[in-house]
């Protein structure tokens, strides 16, 4: 709109945009941020089973937690036909804590071409880039993951993150340049690891999964979710 800077100076006001300068530095265009204020669920959810709740009393947190089968899961995404051109630079970060440590609890936050399938364990897509935890332990680090054509011909590519599961909210983030080729991947601002080889090609859909493989309910507690891709 002509004039909007001076509309906003005249009428004494200071825009802001909260959280996303940083995160989304160099990037030309921000597809999605969600901070989940104001008890407000992701519009975007797409949830196969499970619940979505808001967590009271701590300013725009927001609970998924799966079913009570072996193989239910309570799973979000951006979209679920893709957002993310995997040959343009692109980053995902998000502010994930899961719930309980326990040796049938399964939990993936990345990007992918088509969303992980309910099972025991969950079955991820042909292309990949994600951290996850299997069977977690207390003992139990996250691993990063790179996948292309797994379900083909391809591999993938899997690094220890180095940083052993609580139930401490962290901030996960993975990130592509095409210039290099390279995924990075970060926990809490720390380079955890660097992939160069199985990285995904197709288009991609953000998402966060939590799956239990028994009898008992598996939760995430997610407090904000940034996903951006140059053009």
């Amino acid at each position: 709109m002509p004039g909007r800077g001076k509309y906003w100076e005249r009428a004494g006001l200071k825009k802001e945009v909260v959280g996303v300068k940083a995160t989304t530095k160099g990037f030309k265009d921000i597809r999605h941020f969600d901070d989940f204020f104001y008890d407000a669920e992701p519009v975007t959810k797409y949830a196969t089973t499970g619940t979505f709740a808001t967590v009271a009393g701590t300013g725009g947190q927001v609970k998924w937690t799966s079913g009570t089968t072996a193989g239910n899961q309570s799973k979000c995404a951006m979209a679920s036909n893709g957002t993310i051109d995997a040959t343009k630079d692109w980053l995902m970060r998000a502010r994930v804590g899961i719930n309980t440590t326990d040796t049938e609890l399964f939990a993936t936050i990345g990007v992918y071409e088509t969303l992980p399938t309910a099972a025991d364990p969950p079955v991820l897509a042909n292309d990949y880039a994600a951290f996850e935890l299997i069977e977690t332990t207390t003992n139990n680090n996250w691993d990063a993951i790179t996948g292309e054509d797994v379900g083909g011909a391809g591999a993938e590519t899997t690094t220890d993150a180095g940083v052993v599961v609580d139930l401490v909210l962290h901030n996960f983030e993975i990130s592509f340049k095409a210039s290099s080729g390279v995924v990075t991947f970060k926990i809490d601002d720390i380079v955890r690891a660097t992939h160069s080889t199985n990285i995904p090609v197709t288009t991609l859909i953000p998402a966060i999964m939590v799956t239990t493989g028994n009898t008992t309910a598996k939760a995430l507690t997610i407090d904000s979710w940034v996903v951006s891709n140059s053009r």
